[in-house]
């Protein structure tokens, strides 16, 4: 008797426990350290970045958020995306992000052609970003080796490195 007094108290025990662990797993803050290298000349660079991702509810998992992204060196630049993600399973993820390229005012390479003859113009450009993870998790911090290709007008930039996140 004294069992199904306690009944309703552990059900909703249970249930607010379920909404917090779905809601802890719906949001996602993390930062990029890696390097970049554009097949437009033999510039490199380090490069640092911050992301937020807010994951639906859905199978496979989706999710939406925003990128801020440094890069240091010739390629020297500010970057602001807004990536759409995909997680075939918890480890795995692909985006894709339209960004917002805009040069350092110190940094910036001037007119020039790069290795295949074609002319890189400077200013900003209008940057489409691949990227692949797998986060290997960690007492609920996140380590994932990144893979990133920036399509940017006529060239490309490869960029590697290391992301950490935490859930919430």
């Amino acid at each position: 008797m004294r069992f199904l007094k306690l009944l309703p108290i552990l059900i909703l025990i249970i249930f607010n426990a379920n909404l917090q662990a779905q809601e802890q797993e719906q949001h996602e803050a993390g930062m990029f350290l890696g390097y970049v290298k554009s097949s437009a000349s033999a510039a490199s660079g380090f490069t640092f970045g911050l992301d937020y991702e807010f994951k639906f509810d859905t199978k496979p998992i989706i999710g939406i958020g925003g990128l801020l992204e440094f890069t240091f060196g010739k390629l020297g630049s500010t970057m602001l995306g807004l990536p759409i993600y995909i997680h075939p399973n918890e480890e795995f993820k692909v985006w894709i992000a339209p960004f917002i390229e805009i040069p350092s005012k110190s940094e910036t390479i001037s007119d020039t052609t790069n290795n295949f003859g074609v002319e890189v113009q400077a200013g900003n450009h209008i940057v489409f970003r691949l990227g692949v993870s797998y986060a290997f998790d960690i007492e609920g911090l996140k380590l994932a080796p990144t893979v990133c290709l920036d399509l940017i007008e006529n060239h490309i930039n490869m960029l590697a490195g290391l992301s950490f996140s935490y859930g919430f």
